[in-house]
């Protein structure tokens, strides 16, 4: 089974309660969840919250809209994401973090095609960065996520999860998918107020004609309507790493 992975928290150092903001009258962990529920090859899509009670609005909203949940630890995210595909018997798992409200499945799907059409251990979309930030996707065997939460002991290492997988086992076969051109001025990520603006913009002009658009249809979007890229223009410098894994 491939199961995907909604990582999600409440603690977000930089914009506090993110995964349940407003957007386009829906919270953002509902657009994370029905977007990545049009992926073709995703069985099934569960959310993976901490256990600190913070995040009780999180399992709340999962019960409410029968969303599967699991609560794990706050620190520890290698160990959290195991469990969580341990539960639910995961051969596979895709893993998609909560500042990500515009994933695309269709980008899901060629990610996922690569890893079965490789044999691979790991396979992402950002390791060779062409995508805009904000679609990132990645998905990795439950033995290689096994084989890292076993052997990875460092605390700072556990705390960055499915990043063990290939900074510490070169054993490990990688794969990576990329976008035709570069689409790294594009910032479609949710981190910061002006982020909230941007996506609540693309939400607002684009579901009015299709319950689920892609990426063709943001690029669409932002050709004709070039100001609306500059909205968060100011954060398009951070590193992608550092905007990444550490706070969710």
């Amino acid at each position: 089974m491939i199961l995907a992975i909604i990582q999600a928290r409440m603690g977000s150092s930089r914009l506090p309660n993110k995964v349940l903001m407003d957007i386009n009258g829906k919270p953002n962990l509902w657009h994370l969840y029905h977007r990545l529920s049009h992926a073709k090859k995703v069985d099934k899509v569960i959310v993976a919250t901490s256990d600190d009670p913070n995040c009780d609005p999180v399992e709340s909203f999962c019960h409410e809209h029968g969303i599967g949940c699991y609560r794990g630890s706050e620190d520890d995210l290698l160990d959290r994401l195991y469990q969580a595909a341990k539960a639910y018997g995961a051969d596979s798992v895709v893993r998609v973090t909560g500042d990500c409200p515009l994933v695309d499945p269709q980008v899901t799907d060629k990610v996922i095609s690569c890893y079965e059409s490789g044999d691979f251990d790991y396979v992402s979309n950002n390791q060779m960065q062409t995508f805009p930030h904000g679609l990132d996707v990645e998905i990795f065997s439950f033995k290689a996520l096994e084989k890292a939460w076993e052997t990875v002991k460092d605390p700072e290492m556990r705390a960055l999860g499915p990043f063990c997988l290939y900074h510490k086992h070169s054993t490990n076969k990688i794969g990576n998918v990329t976008y035709p051109k570069k689409l790294l001025h594009i910032r479609i990520t949710l981190d910061y107020e002006e982020d909230l603006q941007l996506i609540r913009e693309i939400f607002g002009r684009l579901s009015k004609k299709k319950d689920v658009f892609l990426l063709d249809d943001i690029l669409q979007l932002l050709k004709e309507h070039p100001g609306l890229n500059a909205i968060n223009d100011k954060w398009k410098s951070h590193h992608r790493l550092k905007d990444a894994e550490k706070f969710l």
